[in-house]
């Protein structure tokens, strides 16, 4: 589920085959080899706000 105004977009929950992933997503880009080092801010983003930010394509 996304939220959004213009072009910046929050995603304020994330789902598969049922299973809510919302409160492991920290972790999982924390993770990430590549994620980790490429996505600081968007990391630091989600660790302040508790939704992960996109304003371009999704990753």
């Amino acid at each position: 589920m996304c939220a959004g105004i213009n072009h910046q977009t929050w995603y304020i929950q994330a789902s598969h085959k049922g299973k809510d992933l919302t409160a492991g997503l920290l972790e999982a880009f924390e993770k990430h080899p590549e994620y980790s080092r490429t996505e600081k801010v968007r990391i630091d983003m989600l660790r302040r706000f508790g939704y992960s930010s996109q304003n371009r394509t999704p990753i």
